[in-house]
């Protein structure tokens, strides 16, 4: 299968390799950084397939991601797996074994170093009597990535609505944050003046906005864990990518180019992919603190297409 470099133009199906220098930390007040970004549409484990190689050593023969390569994303809610699945949404005892066989997947393509963060919002699953079962979609991620040989690194929780507000849906008002690492090894962390610090520095509860789809990852918590990223897993390497295989309408991949790393991202949806090619982040300081983020429409300087 051939390989092409950014800035040259590819066909659907083509193996991309991102690759870029690029300065260390993230922009203060900017959009459109010099990240570099790539949508493909097609399935989702195809699009792993594409984009893994034959590991360099013969201990793990599993595929592997490019180097420096981190994976965040927010695999699709059970309602969404309808199509895959005879026009009926999974029972959700298949739904969580199709979670973890996704998570197991991502995870154990993780090169030395890389980590995969997993946006999810818990789901409650009604059956035909009215009677409903919970997922819990954090226990299944992790489960899948401990199966794959990984570990979690650091869970967070991002609330939609301010504590204590009670919840007037069928769904949780929170969303689980889980950042896991690979069986070839876990990243290293650096205490940086200037960036996030250690993990620690990211916080344990964050608030949710608005997001452009309604399925959609919150920008504001894109943003924080491609900083994170951008300023931690890999603080040594010279190309640095986010790949998303479930992009949806691309909030993750405008974050990823906002902090300076590449996005290369993908969904079986010709609409959201044609979304996900135009969206641009913009990040402006908070007066007493943090940060907010918005989404607009424009066409990114660095899209390849």
């Amino acid at each position: 299968m051939a390989r092409v470099s950014l800035g040259v133009t590819r066909s659907l199906g083509t193996r991309n390799r991102i690759s870029m220098a690029h300065a260390e930390g993230a922009p203060q007040n900017s959009t459109d950084s010099s990240g570099r970004r790539v949508v493909e549409t097609q399935d989702w484990l195809a699009f792993m397939n594409a984009h893994t190689s034959a590991p360099a050593s013969s201990e793990d023969d599993r595929p592997v991601l490019p180097a420096h390569t981190c994976v965040v994303t927010s695999a699709p809610d059970v309602s969404e797996l309808s199509a895959s699945n005879g026009g009926r949404a999974p029972s959700p005892e298949a739904y969580g074994e199709w979670l973890e066989s996704m998570a197991s997947t991502v995870v154990s393509r993780l090169p030395e170093d890389g980590v995969a963060v997993f946006y999810q919002t818990d789901v409650r699953v009604v059956y035909n009597d009215d009677s409903f079962s919970y997922v819990d979609k954090s226990y299944h991620v992790i489960a899948g990535a401990r199966a794959a040989g990984g570990k979690v690194v650091w869970h967070r929780i991002a609330l939609k609505s301010a504590p204590g507000t009670p919840s007037t849906g069928m769904n949780p008002m929170y969303t689980h944050v889980v950042c896991c690492s690979g069986p070839r090894g876990a990243p290293s962390f650096h205490q940086r003046p200037n960036g996030l610090g250690g993990p620690a520095q990211m916080p344990d509860v964050l608030t949710r906005g608005p997001c452009e789809w309604k399925r959609g990852t919150d920008p504001v918590v894109a943003y924080y864990i491609c900083a994170y990223i951008a300023a931690q897993a890999a603080p040594c390497a010279t190309t640095r990518t986010i790949v998303d295989p479930f992009c949806g309408t691309g909030c993750i991949l405008a974050c990823a180019n906002l902090v300076g790393l590449d996005a290369l991202g993908n969904d079986y949806s010709p609409k959201r992919c044609k979304v996900a090619r135009t969206l641009v982040a913009t990040r402006t300081s908070r007066e007493g603190g943090g940060v907010d983020v918005t989404l607009s429409r424009e066409e990114p300087r660095n899209l390849i297409v």
